[in-house]
């Protein structure tokens, strides 16, 4: 179960309005902001100097299911 689905005060709102009105981020936004905070831990010295990383854009979509 989807947590905005617990608040009442959201629950009638479309998923969009829901994200809106929480001030939440998308789905398809959070891969991307997980690259920008690994970026920040390199630039900050916060990862072990020893990893190395490669990024990449990735365009193709995978879906999954039916």
């Amino acid at each position: 179960m989807r947590a905005t689905k617990l608040i009442l005060t959201v629950k009638h709102l479309t998923y969009k309005k829901k994200l809106l009105q929480l001030k939440l981020p998308t789905l398809t936004y959070r891969p991307t902001r997980g690259d920008i905070i690994k970026i920040f831990k390199i630039l900050t010295c916060k990862y072990d100097t020893n990893v190395t990383f490669s990024f990449e854009k990735n365009t193709k979509i995978v879906k999954i299911g039916a």
